[in-house]
Formats: structure tokens, C-alpha cells, sequence
């Protein structure tokens, strides 16, 4: 999946105004990774959003997560 979603810089039921300057376009995977920003940390944001870890770093560290489970665990997860 290509598609981009619209994200707050910082959180809209945090006070984040829902305007051009607080939204940024990121893709699934960042966007339910991205931290929520108080107001007042838009700058950290733009920061987080710009230096933000590659997906193979966000495949790297579920992985490494997954491999620590139990393996009846992670086989509940996986698709029957």
C-alpha cells in the first residue's frame, strides 16, 4: 500500500489545530509510530518527522521483539 496519510505534528485532541502548518503526509508505518507532541513541541516534531527511523529499522526492532516471544505466542498472531 502506496497511500500517504495526513498527520498531526502535534496530536488534534491534544490542541493540535487541524491547519497546513501542523500536518505532514507519512506513510501507514510512521504514522502509527509517530510519538504524540504536546503543544508546543512542533519544532520536535518536525524533527522526529525528518530524522524518523527507516522501515527496515521499524522491521529490525519487530523482529528482534518477536524473536524474544514465546513461540506459542507469535503463533497466535500469525494468520490461519
Amino acid at each position: 500500500d502506496n497511500e500517504l496519510e495526513r498527520a498531526h505534528l502535534v496530536a488534534h485532541y491534544l490542541g493540535g489545530a487541524a491547519l497546513p502548518s501542523n500536518l505532514v503526509l507519512l506513510c501507514h508505518l510512521c504514522h502509527a509510530n509517530m510519538p504524540n507532541f504536546q503543544v508546543g513541541e512542533r519544532e520536535l516534531a518536525i524533527l522526529w518527522v525528518r530524522t524518523r527511523p527507516s522501515h527496515l529499522d521499524y522491521f529490525a526492532l519487530v523482529y528482534r521483539s518477536l524473536c524474544n516471544m514465546p513461540v506459542a505466542y507469535v503463533e497466535k498472531m500469525l494468520p490461519t
